[in-house]
């Protein structure tokens, strides 16, 4: 008799601890629910499930939406990452670096501006290693923050095989760092384009972290009028010199006649390199070649 209480109590306590576990999931699941529908009528509009910002704003979610151009991993309705868009700007909107593959070697160059006043321009073009300069078009601190990590991986290739790395070498681990920089959170796009040249080969990388090899390129301000100018010249280093030269000397005309105060003015400048039987030579200005 004692044992079959015990039972029947103990059946008892398991129904009754069953049926509390029910009432409690299903107030959970209330909770959850009420939290739900507050989420979904804050966040969904006309059906279709939006970011919060763009909810609280009233956008319609076009491209100008705060929530798209201040994301960098945030694709845009019209596919389009607006972070990349204004690295490419920066770029644009910078002075231009060319560089051009001759008969007789290869010649590269960056421009700058001489603001009247200055302690002097800086280097703009740099050696990676003995055989391979490096330029750029846009922001100075971006290229530096580049040319370190390129000259870094040139001298652990020349620590562990004891030979220069190619030209083709630097811009392929370059442009891998450039395109992490585009799809990582916490980052954002370099705002410069690098131009690498070897005794063989001249590369171009952009923001995106896209990397060609060409004969002739230029980047930056004016690059396409530049880029043509170099394609008419004879492909020798003193004529690709002469052309940039000019280049030059027509811009700081066209500034002049633009100004309308002296303060306004300032002399552009260009920072060469020349690399001839595998021997990188800097150059910081064009003239110092010429006076050579």
């Amino acid at each position: 008799l004692w044992i079959r209480l015990g039972k029947e109590k103990s059946k008892g306590f398991a129904l009754w601890l069953r049926r509390r576990r029910s009432a409690m999931m299903v107030a959970s699941l209330k909770k959850k629910g009420a939290i739900i529908f507050f989420f979904s009528c804050c966040c969904l509009k006309d059906g279709v499930w939006a970011a919060p910002i763009a909810a609280r704003s009233g956008s319609s979610g076009s491209s100008s939406n705060p929530a798209y151009s201040l994301s960098l991993t945030t694709f845009d309705p019209s596919g389009r990452l607006r972070q990349l868009e204004f690295a490419y700007a920066a770029v644009e909107q910078a002075w231009p670096a060319a560089a051009c593959k001759c008969e007789d070697g290869v010649v590269v160059a960056s421009w700058f501006q001489d603001v009247p006043g200055s302690a002097g321009g800086c280097l703009h073009v740099c050696r990676v290693s003995e055989t391979v300069a490096m330029a750029y078009a846009g922001l100075k601190s971006d290229f530096r923050a580049l040319a370190a990590r390129c000259q870094k991986i040139a001298a652990d290739y020349r620590r562990e095989l004891d030979c220069d790395a190619s030209v083709w070498y630097l811009a392929d681990e370059l442009s891998a760092v450039m395109q992490q920089h585009t799809q990582m959170a916490g980052l954002r796009p370099f705002g410069a384009a690098v131009i690498l040249a070897g005794s063989d080969q001249v590369f171009t990388v952009e923001p995106s972290g896209w990397a060609a090899p060409f004969h002739t390129t230029a980047v930056g301000l004016d690059a396409r009028r530049l880029r043509t100018d170099i394609d008419h010249t004879n492909r020798t280093v003193a004529d690709v010199v002469e052309t940039l030269k000019r280049f030059q000397v027509s811009n700081n005309e066209e500034q002049r006649q633009q100004s309308d105060t002296t303060q306004q003015r300032s002399n552009l400048r260009c920072s060469m390199a020349t690399i001839r039987h595998k021997r990188c030579r800097l150059y910081a200005d064009i003239t110092d070649y010429q006076t050579e």
